[in-house]
């Protein structure tokens, strides 16, 4: 599909490494385990203050308490000049885990150490996502053109320029609020990257090449019918359950040739009724990849005699 207008969406956290070269040239680094923070200056001296973190107005640092460090309130009318303030719009009073804290610009960047296994935490912020629109769809179900979605980057490496439209290669997660499409590859190992950056509406992309031969392919697979042939259907275990049964028309009889049964929602879907035909082309799947789809050259014409009601675990079926 062809996404525009792409704005990042950034996610903070903290990496922990042993590798004391990630931390910046000159930061705060702050013990998790107590109350102790340094200025740290790379291959210089640093020198120790104490740590008061401020949420909303309140001070807080971290207290022993029964051999446990517990991070606890405190009430400095005015830290002196040479502690050190960090700011946090929350925080964490389990004192065992490092909270994300937001630094003011004068308190410089705040990284953490862990003495017990001497590693150090740096705060990073990456995107792992675009907001954008769906300009157009080469091949998807259920989805429009021109909406609000999430483009979930992964470890794709995808990174847009502002101003620009991509095409990109993904699955819609099922569970979102908003259509999200976390970008994939087309398959395990392939060196093409499941995005391209488009240079302009009639880039040759859209019609030919990786992108346009897998829409081609998804575009089979989705809209495909299970077509099953009895002497009697009714007597099939679905409608023996009575999970399926039949909602208008009749059943094929034994014998009957150029006829079907179309499931309910297969007939919403395609607007089908009694009396409509259907034509169906057989696909045969490749050896390697029973995803890549090619139609065979065997075609048939069905009339519909019947259909039952709609049931989802059918969907699909003639």
């Amino acid at each position: 599909m062809e996404a525009g207008d792409l704005t990042p969406v950034y996610r903070e956290g903290i990496v922990w490494s042993a590798d004391e070269g990630l931390l910046p040239d000159i930061c705060t680094l702050v013990n998790v385990l107590d109350r102790e923070a340094i200025h740290y200056v790379r291959d210089s001296a640093t020198y120790s203050a104490s740590r008061y973190i401020e949420a909303n107005g309140e001070y807080f640092q971290y207290e022993e308490q029964d051999g446990e460090l517990i991070l606890t309130r405190t009430d400095p009318s005015s830290p002196a000049a040479s502690d050190t303030v960090i700011h946090s719009e929350s925080i964490d009073y389990s004192g065992v885990s490092p909270v994300a804290y937001t630094p003011s610009e004068s308190d410089g960047i705040i990284c953490y150490y862990h003495p017990g296994s001497r590693l150090y935490g740096i705060p990073i912020r990456e995107t792992y996502a675009y907001t954008g629109y769906i300009r157009r769809i080469l091949q998807a179900q259920d989805q429009q053109e021109n909406v609000l979605a999430v483009f979930e980057v992964g470890d794709t490496g995808f990174a847009a320029d502002p101003d620009s439209s991509y095409l990109l290669h993904g699955v819609f997660s099922e569970n979102a609020a908003r259509p999200t499409l976390v970008l994939t590859e087309f398959f395990e190992g392939c060196q093409t990257p499941p995005y391209l950056k488009l240079s302009g509406e009639n880039d040759p992309a859209l019609t030919e090449g990786i992108f346009a031969e897998y829409a081609s392919h998804y575009q089979l697979a989705n809209n495909y019918v299970s077509p099953e042939a009895s002497d009697d259907i009714a007597a099939l275990e679905c409608f023996q359950q009575g999970s399926v049964y039949l909602e208008q028309g009749r059943f094929p009889q034994a014998g009957e040739t150029g006829v079907c049964l179309a499931d309910g929602w297969t007939a919403i879907h395609m607007g089908l009724s009694l009396g409509d035909t259907v034509e169906i082309s057989i696909l045969s799947s490749a050896p390697e990849n029973r995803f890549e789809l090619t139609e065979k050259e065997d075609v048939r014409t069905l009339q519909v005699v019947g259909i039952t009601n709609p049931a989802e675990a059918y969907s699909g079926s003639l």
